[in-house]
């Protein structure tokens, strides 16, 4: 059955069918695209995931690149990336008022969504997006940057994130992402309320 369609720049090539895929996949020329249409979940899945995060310089060294476990798999090797901290009991609760100021785009070397922050804690946070896509376009393990923008003050962070979690949320994505450290424009926030 021909129904797996491949992209890359915006342009659809296809369709094809799974032993057309698997010789591609063979041969290396499935490297050529960037998205692999996902007939079960009616919706685009990199092919080539983001490479791990590097880990940040200790004195006098350099970055490292995070080791892939043993126990992954070597069909389609890739980088694992850094595993995301434990969600943490301190996630607390914006209030709407306070998280309605709180707007955020989320992004990685593919996609972009802006959204807002729902909940954030010292371990992460609840980015919900404002488009309606019908599926998620960051899946669980991603690195991930996101930008927080306080409208009220001018003031704006960037945070390393990894995504733990996508849910749907009245109609809605929700993103539960991971941080090393509560932003200051979020605690700045928290401490006042």
């Amino acid at each position: 059955m021909r129904n797996i369609y491949l992209a890359k720049a915006g342009k659809n090539h296809g369709p094809f069918d799974q032993t057309e895929i698997d010789a591609m996949r063979k041969s290396g020329e499935l490297s050529d695209y960037s998205w692999i249409w996902n007939v079960a979940r009616a919706a685009w899945e990199p092919i080539d995931h983001a490479p791990a995060p590097l880990a940040p310089p200790t004195d006098n060294q350099e970055a490292t690149i995070a080791p892939t476990p043993a126990s992954a798999p070597q069909a389609q090797p890739r980088m694992q990336a850094q595993a995301a901290p434990a969600p943490s009991a301190r996630l607390f609760h914006i209030p709407d008022e306070v998280s309605s100021v709180f707007q955020a785009v989320c992004y990685d070397h593919l996609s972009v969504l802006s959204g807002h922050i729902k909940k954030a804690g010292e371990n992460g946070c609840d980015f919900v997006t404002d488009s309606h896509d019908s599926s998620p376009i960051f899946m669980k393990d991603m690195p991930v940057q996101i930008n927080i923008l306080d409208p009220a003050t001018g003031g704006a962070m960037s945070v390393r994130a990894q995504v733990l979690t996508a849910v749907r949320d009245d109609g809605h994505w929700k993103y539960r992402l991971a941080w090393n450290a509560c932003p200051e424009i979020i605690m700045s926030h928290a401490n006042a309320a």
